[in-house]
């Protein structure tokens, strides 16, 4: 890898792994292609000039940019691309955390690895991310009949009413006493 300062800013800037000599990434979070002979028709050669690209930004707020290599264009999340020239490569099963919290600070001093659930724990510490909501609330703990109204719907049941007659003259819905009717609720009550 080269690394180059530019300017007298303190912008570093390294090759992209995989892509030496076409584009480069900056410690600030820029990438860039590199002046290089492209080939053109006829065995002759044109320059391409080199330039900071221009970034796209993905639907959940990371900034994105395409490397060209070869005829094939390849959309990489500017995030990754930083943290592979400046952290090293991605360790298996693991995240690229944006320390401050914005998608769109990819300075290689705001990125690090850490696992999904750090990677989680730290969003919800920065409000970045609520807990979801229990897919099954609490269950009452209070039941919708009392014993007395079981055993009247099994009476009803057994002088053959059906459900929805006896849903209606107890006020109930029909779910509830048919549960208690197939035996899954109150089951231990004759």
């Amino acid at each position: 890898m080269t690394a180059t300062n530019v300017g007298g800013k303190g912008e570093v800037w390294k090759d992209v792994p995989g892509y030496e000599g076409f584009y480069q990434a900056s410690n600030f979070g820029r990438v860039r292609s590199i002046d290089r002979l492209v080939p053109c028709k006829g065995g002759a050669f044109n320059i391409r000039k080199g330039k900071i690209l221009k970034e796209g930004k993905h639907k959940k707020g990371y900034l994105l940019v395409i490397l060209a290599k070869n005829g094939l264009c390849v959309t990489y999340s500017v995030h990754s691309i930083i943290a592979l020239a400046f952290i090293g490569p991605r360790p298996l099963k693991y995240d690229i955390n944006h320390i401050n919290g914005l998608k769109t600070d990819n300075r290689c001093t705001n990125l690090e690895y850490v696992t999904a659930k750090e990677n989680q724990l730290h969003a919800f510490r920065l409000n970045l991310r609520k807990p979801r909501k229990a897919k099954h609330p609490k269950r009452k703990t209070t039941p919708k009949l009392t014993l007395d109204q079981v055993a009247e719907i099994r009476q009803l049941s057994f002088n053959k009413w059906t459900v929805t007659q006896i849903a209606r003259k107890l006020g109930k819905c029909y779910n509830t006493v048919n549960s208690v009717l197939k035996g899954r609720t109150f089951i231990s009550v004759q």
